[in-house]
């Protein structure tokens, strides 16, 4: 078979499933033709029947082009009558629409056989149309074989139709040249002019090849365009958490030791977990102690089963690979509904449907309702349903402890049920058709809840495998190779600590990393065997730690580690992860006399004041701003810090809640400070604080009163005072405490607990943006001048960042390169219900309110027709039905029984208690807030 129409057939079926291959493989006309009869005969009985007939034109186009085909290429069966069928009237309609369109498009092929054998350039309409026309099979089976179809139609049709459009121009264009009649003539008339003939030929083939390339671009960057837009659309509407970032550094991690975590690949429990070939549910443990490296290994499993993803998708093996890494420490890294908002957001990555489907939620829901828990829910239930195959991969799933206030073994609890909800009760109707797969990967410490919860799964204990032991032993001769190098030691002694190192580790690679950074950190060979000696070599995670400790914190050095507790104060209480120009800005910021001095910037790293208690990590927030972010080396750190008395992160936290609150009620924040003044303060570098101090003071000001028992009496006092201070100049009059010089902490600890602990609620009730904003407008232009670029303190504020004025936004910090972004960004908070009709100028710029959004849809496009699916119809005189539901906790049959007709204030027959009260006396929250909405 020719290449071109060999290729257009492999990618055809590659896109189909083996059951699909099997059962597509014999269909004939014959096949296509009873099955129209069929469904004429099912629908005929059921009053519904539709004009078959549309398809008449198509069958005949397929059948010449097939003998077309066959014939030039002397192989048969080469045309596929794929048909696609279905029992909903609505979508039945819509599918015989396009096929009837095409079948007016499509020449009679028959006419040009004798041409086709004798001017082998004309090839080319053929391979055009034979593409085309597998190309919108693949689509239309897409649509119709993928899971819970029918929950997705309306965004799996309209990605369709726009991937339709271009086929269809693309076939008209095919016919308008293969039909013209006097080419045809032409043709005819000088056959006997073979050479001549030829020539015209290869120069139209030429020409039609280059239409359609461009044609094909045009449509495709225009479609591409489209997508980056929905996209980044909904990744701001959600807010999520960057899981790639935990990927790469994992990645980076693994640098000393790039086959570290390989043997997991060939265990047992894991090829059985991984193979393709069944299709099934399936859940894998993988525990480990503190330390023991398996964020590592599951890093290692993520890019395996991306690598597996890209070898097996020519093969039909089409599946998704979605991962998190959950982090106590970090806000949307500690929740379900971080989880669930973080593998949304890579479906939609890979998932135009979806992509829809969400975007399509999202244009009608502001910011601050898209982040409510059922909502979040519903969306990524229906994203996971929708994927024939999904694997999912969670690290740290202890780490999983919810909000201050929800209770850790419940929180972790959640996620395990929720994956259950998707595993075991499928959608039971569709499920025998085309039933979606989960797998699960769950690394975790053993703490008592994950291993009650999935005592039922298979699971690896992994300082427990002998290949895990032998990783860390490959990592340690790489470092101890160094070691060697750097204090010239002999063969024998690299020996002996390789071995002291592998057995004192016992599975844990974090031991191993400890103790050999602290080795090569020695300034000398003296030092070095120092630290070899028998009573200062660490026979535990908390020796190791103690030898890095104890460097750092009796240094001699006194500036030296003065500097080093003040930074490593300020890493253990930050509500985010901190970057290395904001601690410098720390250090040179003085609120006593309210200025700024940048040369106390610190000369040493933050490496070298701290050895390796911490990690730099490079962030890339643009290419034109490389910057450090400091991190503590593990959790366990933080810990051992803490328990060892050496830092008391309540006291470290109302040390920031002070500074911050001070910092935002000094002068160069005062409201309707001069432009001027702004700019002498800027140059100084007094703003390098202001976009971590403006969106956490009020969260380091709640874990003040939280810890109040365990912080010194004056510092406490103190920095509630300084709030207070902060709250009556940010707040409005009903927000603020009367009287802030004088008043008792009981006072402004109560009115703080008394707000919620939500950040875009604080900032209703604390306009601080309107401050930052008139801030950041000067630096803005500051960093614009093309002398500053010489200033010192550029490394206080890095290059031009156009930020968003929301303090609770990501990219309140994080910015963008253009203005124009940023302000397209606005209009997403300011007006955020978009019209969800393609081309409508109202799609890019919305409404401020949902109110808005229904009056313009209701002026223009009230005509747009929609499609409504058959749904369960009650009888209005079985009440019982919607009450039972209620009572369950079963919102989809609670939303089809008043679909359905249903009255929402329907009573039991005993009792008398409607379906709000019954809901309420079980504790089911979600079914109360859907029927009071109603």
């Amino acid at each position: 078979m020719d290449t071109s129409f060999e290729n257009a057939l492999v990618k055809f079926r590659a896109s189909l499933t083996e059951k699909q291959r099997h059962d597509f493989a014999p269909c004939t006309l014959e096949d296509v033709q009873t099955a129209i009869e069929e469904i004429q005969v099912r629908l005929g009985s059921q009053r519904r029947l539709r004009n078959m007939k549309r398809m008449a034109k198509f069958i005949e186009a397929m059948t010449q082009l097939g003998q077309v085909v066959e014939v030039f290429l002397n192989v048969e069966n080469t045309i596929a009558f794929i048909w696609v069928t279905s029992t909903w009237i609505e979508t039945l309609d819509l599918l015989l629409d396009i096929y009837a369109e095409i079948g007016e498009i499509l020449p009679g092929l028959t006419q040009f056989r004798n041409l086709l054998g004798q001017h082998p350039y004309l090839k080319v309409h053929l391979e055009n149309y034979y593409c085309d026309i597998l190309d919108f099979h693949r689509n239309a089976i897409y649509v119709f074989s993928r899971p819970a179809w029918k929950t997705v139609f309306h965004s799996s049709w309209k990605t369709f139709k726009s991937r339709f459009g271009p086929i269809i121009s693309s076939l008209k264009r095919h016919r308008e040249l293969i039909s013209d009649e006097k080419l045809t003539i032409a043709i005819s008339e000088v056959q006997d002019f073979r050479e001549s003939v030829e020539e015209k030929l290869e120069a139209l083939s030429k020409q039609m090849k280059e239409l359609q390339l461009e044609k094909n671009e045009e449509g495709t960057l225009k479609l591409q365009e489209q997508r980056d837009r929905q996209l980044q659309f909904v990744l701001n509407k959600f807010d999520v958490a960057d899981c790639q970032k935990d990927l790469e550094h994992a990645r980076r991690e693994r640098r000393h030791h790039s086959s570290s975590g390989d043997w997991i690949f060939n265990h047992p429990l894991f090829k059985e977990w991984a193979d393709l070939t069944i299709p099934r549910n399936s859940t894998l443990y993988l525990s480990g102690i503190p330390g023991a490296g398996k964020t590592i290994l599951t890093s290692r499993v993520v890019e395996h089963l991306k690598q597996l993803k890209s070898d097996n998708s020519a093969r039909g093996h089409d599946f998704s690979v979605l991962y998190f890494y959950f982090n106590h420490m970090q806000p949307d890294k500690r929740t379900l509904t971080g989880l669930l908002l973080a593998l949304l957001s890579q479906l939609i990555h890979q998932d135009d449907v979806l992509l829809e489907q969400t975007y399509q939620r999202c244009l009608a829901v502001n910011q601050y309702k898209i982040h409510s828990s059922n909502i979040i829910r519903d969306l990524a239930s229906l994203a996971l349903k929708s994927q024939r195959m999904c694997f999912v991969i969670l690290d740290g799933l202890d780490e999983c402890v919810g909000d201050p206030s929800a209770n850790l073994a419940e929180e972790q609890e959640r996620v395990t049920y929720w994956f259950d909800d998707l595993t075991i009760n499928p959608d039971s109707e569709e499920s025998h058709v085309c039933e979606s797969h989960i797998r699960l990967f769950i690394s975790g410490q053993r703490n008592g809840v994950l291993e009650e919860r999935l005592k039922s799964c298979p699971s690896i204990q992994l300082e427990t495998v002998a290949a895990h032991t032998t990783d860390i032993e490959s990592y340690t001769k790489r470092r101890c190779a160094e070691i060697r190098k750097k204090f010239r030691v002999h063969t024998d002694v690299e020996r002996d600590l390789v071995n002291r190192i592998t057995f004192s580790a016992k599975g844990m690679f974090l031991y191993a990393k400890i103790v050999l950074s602290n080795l090569l950190s020695q300034v000398s060979a003296y030092h070095f065997k120092q630290e070899l000696k028998e009573e200062h070599f660490p026979k535990g995670l908390d020796e190791a730690y103690e030898r890095v400790v104890v460097r750092v914190f009796e240094n001699p050095i006194e500036p030296e580690r003065l500097a080093a507790k003040i930074i490593l104060g300020l890493i253990i209480s930050a509500e985010r992860s901190l970057m290395w120009k904001e601690i410098q800005s720390r250090f040179c910021i003085n609120v006593d006399t309210e200025t700024a001095d940048a040369d106390r910037q610190l000369s040493d790293s933050c490496k070298y004041l701290c050895g390796s208690l911490v990690e730099v990590e490079r962030s890339q927030i643009a290419e034109s701003e490389p910057d450090n972010v400091i991190e503590l080396v593990h959790h366990t750190a933080r810990v051992y810090l803490v328990q060892s008395r050496r830092l008391c992160i309540s006291s470290e936290n109302a040390n920031m809640a002070l500074f911050c609150a001070r910092y935002l009620t000094s002068r160069p924040f005062a409201l309707g400070l001069s432009g001027s003044e702004i700019r002498k303060h800027a140059i100084m570098g007094y703003y390098g604080f202001q976009d971590y101090a403006a969106a956490f003071w009020w969260k380091h000001a709640h874990r003040v009163t939280e810890k109040a028992t365990e912080i010194d009496g004056d510092l406490y006092n103190g920095t509630l005072q300084a709030v207070s201070r902060a709250m009556e100049a940010y707040g409005s009059f009903n927000n603020s405490v009367p009287e802030p010089g004088r008043c008792c902490t009981d006072t402004v600890s109560f009115r703080l607990n008394e707000l919620a602990e939500d950040a875009r609620e604080w900032e209703n009730n604390f306009k601080i943006k309107f401050r930052t904003r008139a801030i950041r407008n000067t630096i803005e232009v500051l960093l614009s001048e093309e002398n500053f670029s010489e200033m010192s303190i550029l490394t206080l504020y890095g290059t031009v960042r156009y930020k968003c004025p929301k303090p609770w936004c990501q990219l309140f910090y994080r910015g963008f390169e253009r203005r124009e972004d940023r302000d397209q960004h606005l209009l997403e908070h300011d007006r955020p219900f978009r019209c969800s009709i393609e081309g409508c100028y109202r799609n890019e710029i919305g409404y401020p309110s949902e109110s808005d959004l229904s009056q313009h849809t209701a002026r223009l496009h009230s005509t747009q027709s929609t499609i409504h699916f058959a749904l369960p119809r009650f009888s209005k005189t079985e009440p019982q039905v919607i009450c039972s539901a209620a009572t369950t906790g079963d919102l989809a049959k609670v939303k089809a029984c008043l679909l359905a007709g249903i009255p929402i204030n329907t009573k039991m027959s005993k009792g008398r208690k409607t379906p709000l009260y019954l809901a309420a006396a079980k504790g089911h929250i979600h079914i109360c807030q859907y029927l009071l909405e109603r």
